[in-house]
């Protein structure tokens, strides 16, 4: 097992701990649902899903909406789970580890393209570009997030 860090980050308290949840963004799957309705995901269509995490959004836009889908994430350890939990389903689901700076695909490769609660930790402009090249001429870009807009009177430190 590879050290994790001790920096104060979701990804390191999710790796680090058993928080009990597989779904970590705000809405749970019913906002899933509404991002796949608005990015018109349906039967056979490709769809990447960018820091796919342990893979709960993957599993049901498959299930629910009959895409193929493949999962990327920048964590070793969120791969596996997910990876498991493929197996446990007994569903085939790529997961890849990949930068969602830097996706590794060739251009216009997919239907719909969605990123759930995590562009808002990223570069922006970076993630959303490589998002746009890698979907379709007339695909879409789903992209559900958190945004605060005021001041915050507390540190994560």
């Amino acid at each position: 097992m590879t050290r994790i860090e001790k920096r104060p980050s979701l990804e390191n308290l999710i790796e680090s701990e058993d928080v009990g949840l597989e779904i970590f963004h705000p809405g749970g799957l019913k906002i899933t649902r509404e991002l796949a309705e608005l990015c018109n995901i349906g039967k056979d269509k490709k769809v990447l899903d960018v820091a796919s995490g342990t893979g709960e959004s993957a599993f049901y836009l498959m299930q629910n909406f009959g895409c193929r889908i493949i999962g990327i994430d920048l964590s070793d350890y969120m791969i596996e789970r997910a990876r498991r939990k493929a197996i446990e389903k007994g569903v085939i689901i790529e997961f890849r580890k990949g930068d969602a700076h830097d996706l590794p695909f060739i251009d216009n490769t997919f239907d719909a393209v969605i990123s759930e609660c995590t562009t808002c930790l990223l570069n922006k402009e970076r993630v959303i570009g490589e998002m746009v090249r890698v979907a379709n001429a007339g695909g879409y870009i789903g992209i559900h997030d958190i945004h605060h807009n005021g001041y915050l009177n507390y540190s994560f430190a």
